[in-house]
């Protein structure tokens, strides 16, 4: 059962019963994208109603048009029903040379069993009887299940008139909407499931997220007469098979309300020539509008060569007499004959083998596996992370053969990253198939598949005694080929070439030789493919009926936003139109795409190629060290600080010039070098460089995960004072320790005292609590007691910020002054007073409202004033017991979107207690945060696709001009608390940020809490995947319109998501949680 949109007429009418249309639908006979402009019109009950052709034979039955459902609703006595004909005026017209289906689209009120019996013209015996599905709420008649009866055994031809009656054992009065009766003259082949329900039902297989419910009976495969198979010339006659199980499959897709299956058979078949085997897949295809995504890969994997890519075809499937619409029959990725045809160590003879000589193949592996697979899982050095398919180890060890493939594959990468690409005289290719790497390399790129090297339908196979390979192909059907779900139809640059392996492959001339060698290859086959009555026209034709009818029962993805076309294809990438999305249009626009690619890729050939700069490091006019980076690519890792006896060291800095003016600026781990670069050193002489006075942390107690580290929240006054001699110390290393600042826990729950200590004998300290994840409780407000400071003109203040919890993990809370001539206040939250006056400190957290605090700086000649610093009690040395969180008690505020910086009303505070000293309604004018680099160019040269950092985030410029957007694209260290923010400022320009790109944040095991500011319209696929301990996800924008794949894929649990009023449903569906 699923929901359907449906469209409203111009005129509204207010009817007690609403029902949806009703429409007799005769495909034609032969078609193609032109036919469907020629296709006959749409017959329906609301219009034949209009006309008088549908009518009933007693008149005591109400039948009503509705124009806002679009159909006619029918109710009335239940014994008024008995006996009583509904009929239609107009022909229905049977083909007989074509395996036919009679459609029904029909609703009974809820609890109420309804059977409609259809005759054709007087006979008395029905030819057809279905059990209509039931509303899944009252006045609720949107459920669409389509009823679907076979009727190539009748051998019904001609003309006829049809004629149906209501069939009950109910009695009082009956409510029914017949929507739409249609032929469905298939010229495919329909896989047909008979299910015992008795031993499983559907709906619960539907309903199992985990994949673990089966339904068990048959399946029948019907071929039409004439059908051709693309794998054989064999002749194949319909039959019918006994199931071992169906259950359902996949990721994303399940989330859809178009379901797909996996089945497996009793006995081997080999179905429409793909080979004999008992497991198969059914592909719904739901996120592709054009359904030939996945199809044109495999086909062009196959005139590529590429070892074992997958067979499809395309089909229609009805299950238990309800039509589900178009799929393809698949075969399922998986070690056996003539599906991953290697050695399968699975079997009963080599489960236990240990010999290297057995156990060196076959290996089934899948990467970037999500966390919930039952499958074994390794890691390499690099952090890449293999499923193993194949063996499944289900029900037994092997450590043999885990070791076996495990070490073979960090040998692999060993050798990839080795020098001259080797590892112990054994070049990388010794490993690793090279043309295969390549092949499958060239089809993730082509595609821009957004999937690729991300999940686990990116593969990898072993043979006994061979060498490592890509492949199969797998899963093209959403994020590639410029599918619906990107933000533009954008199908330039190169996006592949930094996954995984392939960005050290790149380095290696033979490898990059072998990919630009292989391109013209490639090329001819995709425009043979793009090109008008090509392959993708060829399969187009072929699944063209079927798409009518599955888009007539199934909404198309690009219905979820208005059924409007984001891209227009015979303009510029970025044009945006109001051209509904259709079929036709989809299919057109997957050639043009391919084309456009083609001649980007053609144009930018040579960029593949790899080229280096260096960047050299002087101290004293003396070369430190060269290192090599990637041209245009950040530096990485800077070298280690140089020590100079007597100074302290600043930094690295370079020099630039901009707009004929030379200016210096300080190098940082992420900066972007695309030339030849010397950075020089920088110290200050300690003699010059203020003592510490006093250390003071931002709270008093802190709270963090117990498998977390933690950067603590301090600072040393005055401002600048150096803070790289403190000494810090825990008052328990079995719970945790401490290194410059960062608490690193020892996976258990308790507490410790982290104490600074200056030189000179200064010291604070802080208590920190180690909670389980389970107990954690996210940051919701702040409350600063006093909110009425006094400081004295060059002395210092803190401002005290509670927590609400109190228990709440640390989130990154920001101050800012709106007057930083008069008082400029740290992150810490201390302040320091340069002149008499008054200014407002700003504190706040990004989703909720801000906190002020007005401060006043008199000159009573107490410039050396410090402030008191939080202190903690005496360390107890003891461990302590599990904390307990203290229930937060305060309701959640109010959602504020988030500001930029947050801007006050032009009252201060909402505190009247009166300032010590008279204070005016100030208006807030905060300084924006000054980016590392200290001068920037004076005019806007930034170009779109320039990556930036900001804050520590990263961010890409999606588009200039007008309206300036950018994505973000990840952190600069690892976050627990994120916050991205509406718009960054960038070279002196403001950018909205608009877009959260594909994994952006995946594998952020810190990461606790997620704030998405106002303007996010997107999120790309596996955005916060794998982040186990994200629990909470407040969106802030009221524009999200777009959500990729697997977002929280891998995590523990699905965060609890704050939104905007009224959006919480929408969004929960749109991320699929």
């Amino acid at each position: 059962m699923r929901e359907k949109k449906v469209k409203e007429c111009p005129k509204k009418l207010l009817i007690t019963l609403m029902f949806l249309l009703g429409a007799f639908f005769v495909v034609p006979a032969s078609f193609s994208s032109a036919a469907a402009e020629n296709a006959p019109e749409e017959y329906n009950t609301l219009n034949l109603r209009e006309q008088g052709k549908f009518k009933a034979a007693n008149p005591s039955i109400i039948m009503k048009m509705d124009e806002k459902a679009n159909g006619v609703m029918i109710a009335g006595d239940a014994a008024d029903f008995s006996g009583t004909m509904f009929t239609y005026d107009d022909d229905f017209e049977f083909a007989t040379n074509q395996a036919e289906y009679f459609l029904v689209d029909a609703l009974a009120q809820r609890k109420q069993n309804i059977k409609l019996a259809f005759y054709l013209d007087n006979e008395k015996k029905p030819f057809a009887t279905v059990s209509l599905g039931r509303q899944k709420k009252a006045e609720i008649w949107s459920t669409v299940k389509s009823r679907c009866v076979n009727l190539s055994k009748k051998n019904i031809s001609g003309k006829h008139k049809l004629r149906f009656q209501v069939v009950t054992q109910e009695t009082g009065i009956l409510r029914l909407v017949v929507r739409s009766l249609r032929l469905i003259k298939s010229d495919l082949p329909v896989v047909e499931f008979d299910l015992d329900e008795s031993q499983g039902s559907i709906s619960e297989m539907n309903g199992d997220m985990n994949h673990d419910t089966e339904c068990y009976g048959k399946v029948s495969l019907s071929i039409p007469k004439g059908y051709k198979s693309e794998y054989s010339d064999n002749t194949y006659k319909s039959a019918t098979y006994t199931l071992d199980y169906v259950r359902g499959r996949g990721n994303s897709t399940w989330n859809s309300e178009k379901k797909p299956y996996k089945f497996k058979l009793e006995q081997k078949q080999d179905l429409l020539g793909m080979g004999a085997n008992k497991h198969w897949v059914l592909l719904a295809n739901y996120y592709d509008v054009s359904m030939l995504r996945n199809k044109i890969t495999y086909w062009l994997g196959a005139e590529l060569g590429m070892e074992f890519t997958p067979q499809c075809e395309f089909v229609n499937v009805i299950m238990n007499g309800e039509y589900l619409g178009s799929y393809y029959l698949c075969e399922q990725v998986r070690v056996g004959k003539s599906r991953v045809d290697i050695d399968n160590l699975s079997d009963d003879e080599t489960k236990t083998a240990t010999d290297e000589s057995i156990i060196s193949g076959g290996y089934l592996l899948g990467l970037s596996p999500y966390g919930d697979e039952l499958n074994k899982v390794f890691s390499t050095s690099r952090d890449n992370r293999f499923l193993i398919e194949s063996p499944s180890f289900d029900s037994y060890e092997n450590e043999a053969q885990f070791n076996y493939i495990k070490n073979y594959v960090q040998k692999t990468e060993d050798a990839i990253y080795g020098d001259s690409f080797e590892i112990d005289g054994k070049s990388y290719q010794e490993y690793l198939d090279i043309d295969s790497a390549v092949d499958y390399y060239w089809i993730q790129e082509i595609s821009k598949n957004g999937d690729a090297f991300g999940s686990t339908s990116t593969y990898m196979y072993k043979k006994r005694n061979g060498k490592l390979y890509w492949g199969p192909l797998w899963d093209f059907d959403y994020v590639a080929w410029g599918a619906t779900e990107y933000h533009d139809n954008y199908c330039e640059g190169f996006t592949q070439n930094y996954s995984m392996w392939f960005s050290r492959l790149f380095e290696d001339p033979v490898f990059y030789q072998k990919v630009v060698d292989r391109w013209p290859a490639i090329k001819e086959k995709l425009l043979e493919a793009a090109k008008d009555g090509g392959q993708i026209d060829i399969y187009s034709k072929k699944q063209y009926m079927s798409q009518q009818v599955n888009y007539e029962i199934w909404e198309k993805y690009s219905d979820r936003y208005g059924n409007e076309l984001w891209f227009d294809g015979g303009g510029e990438p970025e044009t945006v139109t109001t051209t509904p999305v259709t079929y036709d249009s989809e299919v057109e626009r997957l050639k043009l795409w391919i084309k456009q690619r083609v001649e980007w890729i053609d144009a930018n050939l040579n960029n593949l190629k790899k080229t280096y700069v260096s960047v050299k490091f002087m101290v004293d006019d003396m070369e430190y060290v060269t290192i090599p980076v990637e041209e245009n690519k950040i530096i990485g890792m800077l070298p280690a600080a140089p020590a100079k006896e007597g100074y302290i060291f600043e930094g690295w800095y370079a020099t630039a010039e901009s707009d004929g003016e030379s200016y210096e600026y300080q190098l940082t781990d992420d900066t972007r070098i695309k030339e030849n670069l010397v950075a020089k050193g920088k110290w200050k002489e300690k003699s010059q460089v203020l003592p510490v006075q006093k250390i003071g942390f931002y709270q008093k107690e802190y709270y963090m995960i117990y498998d977390d580290m933690m950067q603590l929240n301090y600072c040393v006054l005055p401002f600048g004072a150096n803070d790289a001699d403190l000494i810090w110390s825990s008052s328990d290393e079995t719970m945790a320790t401490v290194m410059n600042g960062t608490v690193m826990p020892k996976m258990r729950v308790g507490e410790a005292i982290i104490t600074a200590s200056a030189p000179n004998g200064e010291s604070a300290s802080c208590l920190v609590h180690f909670v389980d994840y389970r107990d954690f409780q996210s940051l919701q407000s702040l409350r600063i007691p006093e909110k009425n400071i006094v400081v004295s003109k060059g002395g210092y203040g803190r401002i005290d910020v509670r927590h609400v919890p109190e228990n709440a993990v640390d989130w990154n809370v920001k101050f800012a002054s709106s007057d930083t001539e008069i008082v400029e206040v740290n992150d810490s939250g201390y302040i320091h007073g340069l002149k008499e006056g008054t200014a407002v400190v700003v504190v706040y957290i990004g989703y909720s409202k801000p906190e002020f605090c007005n401060v006043t700086v008199v000159d009573d000649g107490n410039a050396n004033m410090m402030p008191e610093v939080p202190g903690v009690p005496t360390p107890d040395m003891t461990p302590a017991p599990s904390v307990t969180p203290t229930p937060d008690m305060t309701p959640a505020p109010d959602m504020t979107p988030e500001p930029d910086v947050p801007v006050p009303d032009t009252t201060p505070s909402p505190d009247t207690t009166p300032a010590p000293t008279p204070t005016p309604s100030i208006p807030i004018k905060i300084e924006p945060k000054k980016e590392p680099v200290p001068a920037s160019p004076k005019k806007d040269t930034a170009k779109k696709g320039t990556e930036f950092t900001i804050n520590g985030l990263k961010y890409k410029i999606l588009t200039i001009g007008d309206k300036k957007t950018v994505s973000c694209t990840g952190a600069q260290n690892s976050v627990k608390k994120l916050a991205i923010p509406a718009t960054v400022r960038y070279k002196n320009q403001t950018y909205q940020v608009t877009a959260i790109s594909k994994n952006a944040f995946t594998g952020s095991k810190k990461l606790q809490t997620a704030t998405l500011g106002q303007n996010i319209s997107e999120i790309g696929s596996r955005a916060f995947a794998n982040c186990k301990h994200l629990k909470k996800v407040t969106i802030q924008s009221k524009q999200l319109k777009k959500a990729g794949k697997n977002i929280f894929a891998g995590n523990s649990a699905s965060p609890k998501i704050k939104t905007p009023k009224g959006k919480k449903e929408k969004y929960k569906k749109l991320l699929n949680i």
